[in-house]
């Protein structure tokens, strides 16, 4: 008697087989980016099990299926997944699997950077003010709006978020000048308390990100007292600000002061420190010698 033959499966359960195939091969630590892209190629006909992964998957410590699955939507501009994802409150006890999970949150929020509505602005908002992640300050960074300059400040003061936020803020440039300005000054807890390492931080931040732009002479005077800082890389900082000014010319006190803190000036620090000496002192070298010829026209 011959052996049964075998009849082959309806086309649609061979699509189901081969999908399921996919999904599975995003668990796959070593080959599951390669997965992403034949995701993307089956079509829209795998986002609904793309969005059951995202949206029903049990956060766990290994993020990264999770995190392809977010990268394969993107792809597929299922945008709504998405944003129905980053609307979810994250309620985890365990901070590994927190931490996990905000990697997934980040994937899913970078891969909004192609889709920039009031919606997705507002649910970025929304996370950044909850909890902010670098990849939602990346994206919302893109908007350049400045009424989240203040919660980017905030960002500053985060090791994980400094770097997003300091980018994200230099996209927004001139029109937070005096909001960058204020926080520069604004030292926490205030005196008499000693200042938070953070707090010290973000004013450095800041201050760098005031180098490039055009200060106001108000500015400038409220920023000149930054150089009486105990802080060297605030004193630095603050000025390398105050020679690219206009509006400053006590070339003489800078040099005083970058000398008073010379002896706390970090490793990371030096180059940049006798870069701007040597600055200063050709600065008042130049002033010396206009000085000189105003005073003894005949010497020309």
């Amino acid at each position: 008697m011959f052996p049964a033959v075998q009849e082959p499966l309806p086309r649609d359960a061979q699509d189901a087989a081969s999908l399921s195939s996919l999904i599975r091969g995003l668990h796959s630590l070593v080959d599951g980016p390669a997965y992403i892209g034949q995701l993307i190629a089956y079509g829209p006909k795998a986002i609904p099990a793309l969005a059951d992964l995202l949206l029903c998957g049990t956060p766990v410590t290994v993020s990264q299926p999770r995190q392809w699955a977010a990268e394969a939507l993107g792809g597929l501009r299922a945008y709504e997944v998405l944003l129905a994802y980053l609307r979810q409150p994250i309620n985890i006890g365990s901070p590994v699997v927190q931490h996990a999970e905000e990697a997934v949150r980040n994937a899913a929020a970078r891969e909004l950077g192609g889709f920039q509505t009031e919606e997705t602005f507002t649910v970025l908002l929304d996370c950044l003010r909850r909890r902010p992640l670098p990849g939602v300050i990346e994206t919302i960074g893109q908007y350049r709006r400045a009424q989240v300059a203040p919660y980017l400040i905030d960002c500053l003061e985060d090791d994980v978020c400094r770097t997003a936020g300091i980018q994200a803020l230099e996209g927004l440039a001139d029109s937070i000048r005096g909001l960058l300005v204020e926080s520069a000054l604004v030292r926490m807890p205030p005196l008499p308390e000693f200042e938070s390492p953070s707090s010290i931080r973000r004013r450095r931040c800041c201050t760098r990100l005031l180098e490039h732009l055009d200060l106001a002479e108000d500015e400038v005077k409220r920023l000149t007292p930054l150089l009486r800082e105990k802080d060297p890389d605030l004193v630095i900082a603050v000025a390398q600000v105050l020679l690219h000014t206009p509006h400053f010319s006590h070339f003489q006190s800078i040099l005083f002061h970058l000398t008073r803190v010379q002896h706390t000036v970090g490793w990371w620090l030096q180059d940049e420190f006798r870069s701007l000496t040597f600055q200063i002192e050709e600065k008042l070298s130049q002033t010396e010698g206009e000085a000189s010829c105003h005073a003894n026209p005949h010497s020309l």
